[in-house]
């Protein structure tokens, strides 16, 4: 398995067998299975190498673990950690099948703090452990009200659904998946920002050779916008004007390193600024660095 996968279970009563190899160049000496939240879980382990070393507590360079774990659904990952002679750790987790992901519908998913539109559509999937969770365990409460949205299934019996439709004040708002009405299951914290601004870009690859990308989303709808680029001293030697000003996607925009003669400019650092202009007439600024090296 990798740590991609997740852990699953037929049923709640499903006992959990655990195998695991161990190996390092170097001796290890400390072994550990256990679950962040419920701690320390009982194990065997044999070495599979070294076996008079491990004998007399020198420690071993291969150890095969094994354990039976009870299904318990407060587990937080069964996670296997080895220490060697020298005090390096190395450590694989699995993380229990309980998360959330919320999602502007047909979006990318949200991050915590991350600004929405006043109004729009969510879509939230849910992960269980295990299919006896049923879908209409899950109820929805926003702002500390609750909405009246229930889970729904989908194609896969261990992801549940929940669509709320939304329409928020400027501000915070706590978005609170729960289990059986009064469960925490998870959360996220949204913000809807009264005013267009401008989220902070990146540059990419920076520095760079042929061309450089700068990334840039907006907060709201603005009606104009470019990106200028000048020389340290303050030289302007080229003016993009940007075609995407729609609000929520990330927008790119390239510089190909040519002045508006269409020369190469040489090597070195470049200054950019990027300015956009809201309905109201206030502009929203953006300044760089961008380094150009062949």
């Amino acid at each position: 398995m990798s740590e991609d996968d997740v852990l699953t279970v037929e049923s709640a009563d499903d006992t959990i067998h655990i195998r695991a190899v161990v190996t390092d160049e170097a001796y290890i000496k400390d072994l550990a299975l256990f679950d962040p939240g419920l701690g320390a879980l009982p194990f065997e382990s044999r070495a599979l190498v070294d076996s008079i070393g491990a004998e007399n507590s020198l420690g071993a360079r291969a150890w095969e673990i094994t354990a039976e774990v009870p299904f318990n659904f407060n587990i937080e990952a069964l996670v296997v950690e080895a220490t060697d002679l020298s005090g390096r750790t190395g450590r694989f987790e699995l993380s229990n099948a309980k998360s959330v992901n919320f999602s502007i519908a047909e979006g990318d998913s949200l991050r915590e703090g991350q600004w929405v539109r006043d109004s729009g559509d969510m879509d939230i999937s849910i992960l269980v452990p295990h299919s006896a969770i049923l879908p209409s365990q899950f109820s929805l409460r926003v702002d500390g009200e609750v909405t009246g949205d229930i889970g729904e299934s989908s194609d896969d019996p261990l992801i549940h659904q929940i669509s709320h439709s939304y329409e928020w004040a400027p501000g915070e708002h706590k978005i609170e998946v729960l289990l059986d009405g009064q469960f925490l299951y998870g959360e996220i914290t949204l913000v809807v920002d009264s005013e267009v601004r401008l989220l902070e870009g990146i540059i990419f690859p920076n520095p760079f050779r042929n061309q450089a990308l700068f990334a840039y989303s907006l907060t709201g709808q603005a009606v104009e916008g470019h990106l200028k680029i000048y020389t340290i001293s303050g030289r302007l030697i080229r003016t993009l004007e940007l075609d995407q000003l729609s609000e929520g996607s990330e927008h790119w925009i390239e510089w190909d390193g040519l002045d508006e003669s269409g020369d190469k400019v040489a090597n070195g650092t470049y200054l950019s600024r990027m300015v956009i202009k809201d309905f109201e007439g206030d502009e929203l600024i953006w300044q760089d660095r961008v380094v150009r090296m062949r």
